[in-house]
């Protein structure tokens, strides 16, 4: 006769790993940009969380059969997706909030277009900044260290585990990084802008029978994108370093746990 028996701790480690990585996945534009259905986003996790419990192998001894600690292990995990997501979200806000700068300065602002990755009404360089990011993200195989920084989360925090952020300063410095690198993203494009906004200001006071409004609108859609266009190839080192802060923020996160 066939003797089959079934892991039930091993099992249940596979569900709490994807529990871990549905969130990330899930909340973060590295996952949720493009229309795929529910049902094999589902899929995918399931079979990548199979995946990394062969290749990392996690220690599975922490886990809980009882009811109370699956609970708590839940409740333990979505804090470490929340505590990754969190990272990763910073990140790409970091592109949106410089685009939303360029866009009150442009013009912009007075029109949003729909977001393909949150569905939402979002600015638009704002939207073109999230577009471009992930360009950069995924041709530079960010893609893949995400998925090793997970598989490394999961030797050092195995599901089961207890996990705490000893230190929220670094929380607080990841959200304050989406100011900093959002500026520097587009600092040549606000320099411009300001400089125009200086001249058209000085104009209104020596012409004042001059509509200023429909006379630097135009001006100013016509500089921003032109010094946006002349500065890409200027910004992708900075988006490397963007996204190296996100994998810095995740090893101090996972090894002060």
């Amino acid at each position: 006769m066939l003797d089959i028996s079934i892991n039930t701790v091993w099992i249940i480690a596979v569900l709490l790993v994807a529990v871990r990585l549905g969130v990330v996945f899930f909340t973060t534009p590295l996952y949720s940009f493009a229309p795929v259905p529910a049902k094999i986003k589902i899929v995918f996790i399931l079979a990548l969380s199979i995946v990394l419990m062969f290749a990392a192998k996690p220690n599975t001894s922490l886990i809980s059969v009882s009811l109370g600690g699956l609970a708590l292990a839940c409740i333990t995990e979505l804090f470490i997706a929340a505590v990754l997501a969190f990272g990763m979200q910073a990140t790409f806000a970091a592109f949106q909030w410089g685009g939303r700068v360029i866009d009150m300065q442009i013009g912009f602002s007075v029109a949003n277009i729909i977001d393909p990755a949150t569905k939402t009404r979002a600015p638009l360089m704002g939207t073109v900044f999230s577009i471009l990011a992930l360009m950069v993200f995924y041709s530079i195989d960010g893609h893949h260290f995400v998925i090793r920084g997970l598989a490394y989360s999961l030797k050092m925090i195995p599901p089961g585990a207890a996990f705490s952020v000893k230190d929220p300063m670094l929380v607080i410095s990841q959200f304050g990084a989406i100011f900093s690198f959002g500026l520097m993203a587009v600092a040549p494009v606000v320099f411009s802008l300001t400089m125009i906004d200086f001249v058209i200001a000085i104009t209104a006071k020596t012409m004042p029978q001059m509509n200023v409004f429909f006379v630097s609108l135009p001006l100013k859609i016509f500089v921003g994108l032109v010094m946006f266009a002349l500065t890409i190839k200027y910004m992708l080192p900075l988006f490397e370093r963007i996204f190296s802060s996100m994998f810095r923020y995740w090893d101090k996160a996972i090894v002060g746990a």
